[in-house]
């Protein structure tokens, strides 16, 4: 009979929590930042988070988008284990989809709001489809493949995450004048429902990350499995 093994996160889990944890401090080194240099101050119920990475409202901007790049890569080797774990088509086309969304993400901290309007918006929008597609078609993939100890976790925060980015995406947000206006204000409505919905993208994002670094310790218990059989 063999010991039971203690659960441990994978190498990819730990990169990408790490990340994680990168791009949560570069969020509130901005905000206090955001919130220090401007009249109103910053809240996730009225600001978009992209504002975070806008140099003429917050000194540590630089931060907040050298961690939105740097972190977002550090995502891929999870992206990669998952998709080879569950060794289907539909896992290797999640893959594919999740590192072009891993990337247009890193794009955002690149091309940071207002300075470079126009790439900015077009990278944001194409991030959110992508990755939306990715929670969906992992979930999808997870699905299909044989019951592990996470699995129902992964499929739900897959499923939570597509619907979060579906929501954001078609949430109707008034025209680029009327949204750029309100940008420029120093006083908004206690509660915009497009800020709202991009922070409910972002949370569901890290959930996912969480549900997939602990489903991915599986894969050495079960091969240990079959060596032992």
């Amino acid at each position: 009979m063999t010991p039971p093994q203690k659960s441990t996160l994978s190498g990819p889990a730990l990169l990408a929590l790490a990340g994680a944890a990168l791009q949560f401090m570069g969020l509130i080194a901005s905000a206090i930042a955001y919130s220090y240099t401007n009249i109103e101050p910053y809240s996730c119920l009225n600001h978009f988070i992209s504002e975070l990475g806008w140099p003429q409202r917050s000194n540590l901007a630089w931060l907040f988008n050298a961690n939105l790049t740097v972190g977002s890569l550090l995502y891929a080797p999870l992206i990669y284990a998952l998709a080879r774990q569950l060794r289907s088509g539909l896992g290797y086309l999640a893959m594919v989809v999740g590192f072009c969304s891993l990337l247009l993400a890193a794009g955002i901290g690149c091309y940071p709001i207002m300075q470079h309007l126009r790439t900015h918006l077009l990278v944001a929008f194409l991030f959110f489809s992508t990755w939306g597609a990715t929670a969906l078609l992992f979930a999808l993939a997870v699905g299909r493949s044989p019951r592990q100890r996470w699995s129902n976790f992964v499929i739900t925060t897959g499923c939570i995450a597509f619907v979060a980015a579906m929501a954001f995406l078609l949430w109707p947000k008034g025209d680029l004048p009327t949204v750029l206006r309100m940008l420029k204000s120093d006083y908004r409505p206690f509660f915009w429902w497009p800020a709202v919905l991009e922070w409910g993208v972002l949370v569901s994002f890290y959930l996912w990350i969480l549900a997939v670094s602990l489903f991915l310790p599986a894969e050495p218990r079960r091969a240990q499995q079959l060596v032992d059989q």
